[in-house]
């Protein structure tokens, strides 16, 4: 098998090459058997009949176009392996020579992961204003508590309300609330009284300020980090991020109860022109991915593999038509981008 191998841009390689007359022809047998299975012939039962009287049946030119798929199909992952090659994504595959007792020439463009120049990133954290969380003050605790008790007021004025129905009424004012008392609180959760559920709420929102700070500062790193890395980012990358999001869109719209077709005639947009909004974003992200895989790889930061099992095992009890193997690759990927932050922010 004769190749040529040559860099595109946007991290793409172009394969051009020839499988030998000789090699190709062996492929014929087994196009046959394929393409017969679907072939009624009168006195055999379904894709019974002896191959040569199904070849017969067949154009010759379907022949073929069977046979360079068997030979391109089993050829691509040689190619790749032996010349080192880290495709992504479907490849582009255009026959440029198909004929009988003749060579079979093909051309591949596929894309591949980028190289990928990283940078002074064990220094980008020095470079982040360190954003420090104060724990929560009284005022917040009890503005927050204020918040709890009327949502759970709005939720009982319309607890029998039909669905998709929503019956109005007058707003709740302070003074109209329940009593703040230790049996009312007890509705909340597992308190006994009133100061263990204010305790609770001011954990809570010193926690979820230091969840707030902690995200300002890591969207400073990662500005660093990409402001730093040198890459090309391929495209079947970024529109994975994008149907990710479209993804996203649709379920919550949906959830919402709303079809997605609707959804986007309220918004006076197609899905095209969604796409192309949200492309800079999936872009910057498909980029952050690349980056954090490149440090991870260089300072051989891999998740434990128990915990990995673990967080699979529980994904996919509660998600039960989940791929597993799907699962185990967004788990992975989570834990990993988390050890190369804690690696970077110590």
């Amino acid at each position: 098998m004769k190749i040529d191998i040559k860099k595109l841009e946007k991290s793409q390689v172009e394969i051009t090459g020839e499988i030998g007359a000789e090699k190709f022809a062996l492929y014929r047998p087994q196009a046959v058997e394929i393409i017969g299975k679907d072939i009624e012939v009168d006195g055999f039962r379904k894709g019974k009949a002896p191959a040569e009287i199904i070849e017969k049946k067949i154009l010759p030119s379907a022949i073929l176009e069977e046979m360079a798929e068997l030979a391109i199909s089993e050829a691509y992952p040689k190619i790749l392996k032996e010349n080192k090659i880290d495709a992504i994504g479907r490849p582009e595959v255009l026959i440029t020579k198909l004929a009988l007792d003749n060579p079979l020439g093909f051309k591949i463009v596929t894309a591949v992961m980028p190289e990928v120049k990283l940078g002074d990133y064990k220094n980008a954290w020095k470079k982040v204003k360190q954003e420090n969380a104060e724990p929560a003050t009284d005022k917040e605790v009890e503005d927050a508590i204020l918040e709890v008790r009327h949502m759970r007021a709005h939720n009982e004025l319309h607890k029998n309300d039909k669905p998709g129905e929503h019956t109005p009424h007058d707003p709740i004012k302070d003074e109209d609330l329940p009593e703040l008392t230790d049996e009312y609180v007890q509705s909340f959760g597992p308190f006994k009284t009133v100061d263990e559920f204010r305790a609770k709420m001011k954990e809570n929102l010193t926690l979820e300020k230091a969840d707030r700070a902690k995200s300002k500062s890591r969207a400073e790193l990662v500005e660093e980090l990409l402001k730093d890395a040198e890459l090309d980012v391929p495209q079947v990358i970024i529109d994975s991020e994008i149907d990710k999001t479209i993804f996203k869109v649709k379920t919550d719209v949906e959830q919402a109860g709303i079809k997605y077709e609707d959804y986007l005639k309220q918004i006076n947009k197609k899905d095209e022109e969604i796409r192309t909004e949200i492309a800079p974003d999936a872009e910057k992200r498909a980029k952050l991915e690349i980056v954090l895989q490149a440090i991870a790889e260089k300072e051989n930061l891999k998740p434990d593999e128990k915990a990995v099992e673990e967080q699979v095992s529980h994904l996919l009890e509660h998600y039960k038509g989940a791929d597993p193997i799907r699962t185990k690759v967004y788990i992975e990927t989570i834990m990993k981008n988390e050890l190369v932050f804690n690696f970077l922010e110590k």
